[in-house]
């Protein structure tokens, strides 16, 4: 077997020929963040009263007699009710059962008249998902997740079986064609399955191309090129805001996020595999053949015999039982089947859901902030990119053990300060976006520590998989979610309080996680199961927590 790690040392880490694929991968990832993120818009609720029979909407009287007329008819057929600030506003689910009775109120029997200053269409206005249907508008993303987190866990399995490049390619194929059929269906049950389509391949393409990101790259560049995938991903939301800002209809919209990935389907014919796949799974000379190209790509000359050099500096030739025991087939049930593996796993998992419960959370409510919607999620974008620089710098000279329990323990300091500025002091806007995105900022940081992390944590041969069920925890979050926000309703500074709490409880077990700073991607079980053990044996053998403590 090639020991990649020592190839990378001779043709580059970071050569020109992976910077080219390193851009392939990570393109779709900019698609994804949209389609993550696009109920923010394409599921927003707008302004809505009941629809009262005959010409007298309030709408019309406005647009024909002025403001003073709008009023009237509004105080003749919506009744008034306090919200939660106090203030009285308009019902939105109630009308007088006859204009100027208020003796006597109704539901929305005849419909609903939605305000377009913000929106031409919804989701929501399409269906009418509002008052007694309002928690149909949380299935979309709930929805979403389940295929989010579906996606996970198959094609990362998928992906170590069969490839990363035809898994990612399936999922790219699969991304494009359900998001177009999502923009022209007929009912909010079809579409729901589509979302869930679209949610289901879009996360198979993103667990696929973190894997492959980073399999092909050296160990000193592994860090900064893993980080700045997630930079695509806010990429995405900050394209989203403006595309949202110029298209407010929301099929067009639809279009617009989905067109775009039919350029990934031409990948089919220039993206290669990984070689760290090939090489796990012993072919042996595709992967000869893959490293030659990256050499001839990146303008190195090998000497002659370099590659069957480097066969031989993995180690002794395996013997029958070792190389039948090295290509047996590997599953999700390897993560939890010798003891520090599972104990880690489950520690994995919890920091995986409580990141996405968080960071879902924080980006999803950027609505009930107060101010603009569309500059408050470009905002809750771009504040990843700085988080993610800040990320690269404190995981080289800290580890990311620390870095990632630091920046939860921020994050719950920001939901917790945000809770403390009431909604009710328009003034106060600017302070709470503030603390709000202070909190959003220590959970980007934390969310990208813990992809690198997970993929440091385990072997090749389960590094997928691992991502995978990793994702899968964050899925559940994520389709938690939109209902945890929904308690807002009972008291309004509710979720901000969960979300900080539980940012405390994974910043304070991840320092229980063994640190991967400076050490080689390990290939097997055995030497992932001896990471974070402090033996005697070890200690002779120079190795740190079970694993040499060198960079190759």
């Amino acid at each position: 077997m090639v020991d990649f790690d020592k190839v990378l040392d001779r043709i580059g880490h970071f050569g020109r020929y992976q910077a080219l694929l390193y851009l392939m991968a990570c393109f779709p990832i900019l698609l994804n963040g949209m389609h993550f993120l696009a109920v923010v818009f394409v599921g927003d609720t707008p302004e809505h009263y009941c629809r009262v029979p005959g010409d007298l909407q309030p709408q019309n009287m406005e647009r024909i007699y002025g403001t003073d007329t709008w009023n009237n008819v509004m105080n003749m057929t919506i009744p008034r009710e306090k919200s939660d600030d106090g203030n009285m506003v308009y019902s939105q689910c109630e009308r007088y059962t006859s204009p100027g009775d208020s003796t006597s109120k109704q539901p929305c029997d005849d419909g609903w008249i939605y305000s377009k200053d913000q929106y031409e269409s919804t989701v929501v206005m399409t269906w009418d998902l509002v008052c007694d249907r309002k928690w149909m508008s949380r299935l979309n993303q709930a929805i979403f997740m389940m295929g989010v987190m579906s996606g996970a866990v198959v094609f990362g399995n998928l992906a170590d079986r069969f490839g990363r490049r035809k898994i990612f390619i399936v999922c790219m194929v699969g991304e494009c064609l359900s998001g177009i059929v999502n923009a022209f269906l007929p009912n909010y049950g079809a579409w729901l399955f589509f979302r869930f389509l679209v949610g289901f391949t879009s996360n198979g393409s993103y667990v696929v191309a973190f894997s492959y990101v980073m399999e092909i790259v050296g160990a000193t560049r592994r860090t900064i090129c893993g980080i700045f995938v997630q930079m695509w991903f806010a990429g995405g939301i900050m394209l989203l805001s403006l595309l949202a800002y110029f298209i407010r209809d929301w099929q067009m919209l639809q279009l617009a996020m989905t067109l775009p990935s039919v350029i990934v389907i031409g990948y089919w014919w220039f993206l290669p595999e990984s070689p760290r796949w090939l090489l796990a799974q012993g072919q042996n000379e595709e992967a000869a053949e893959l490293v030659s190209r990256y050499a001839e790509k990146n303008g190195v000359q090998l000497e002659p015999g370099f590659i069957s050099e480097s066969i031989e500096l993995h180690g002794p030739k395996a013997t029958k039982s070792e190389d039948q025991h090295s290509h047996r087939s590997y599953s999700l049930l390897d993560l939890v089947r010798t003891p520090n593996l599972r104990k880690r796993t489950l520690n994995v998992c919890f920091n995986w859901f409580v990141n996405s419960l968080v960071y879902y959370g924080l980006s999803l409510n950027t609505s009930n902030l107060g101010g603009d919607d569309y500059i408050n999620s470009f905002i809750s974008g771009a504040v990843e990119l700085p988080a993610y620089v800040v990320t690269v710098i404190l995981m080289e000279r800290i580890g990311r053990q620390k870095t990632l329990s630091g920046s939860m323990v921020v994050g719950g300091i920001g939901c917790f300060c945000t809770v403390a500025v009431p909604l009710s002091r328009k003034d106060l806007i600017p302070i709470r976006t503030t603390l709000a995105m202070l909190g959003k900022f220590g959970i980007s940081i934390s969310f990208s520590v813990i992809y690198n992390y997970t993929a440091e944590l385990y072997p090749t041969v389960i590094r997928s998989v691992a991502v995978g069920v990793g994702s899968m925890s964050a899925r559940v979050a994520g389709i938690i979610a939109p209902f945890a926000i929904m308690i807002g309703d009972l008291w309004s500074p509710l979720p901000l309080l969960i979300f900080g709490v539980m940012s405390l409880v994974a910043g304070a077990l991840a320092l229980l996680l063994p640190d991967t700073m400076g050490k080689p991607l390990m290939q097997t079980i055995e030497e992932a199961e001896q990471l974070g053990k402090k033996t005697p044996e070890n200690a002779e053998n120079g190795k740190l927590d079970g694993v040499p403590a060198t960079i190759s």
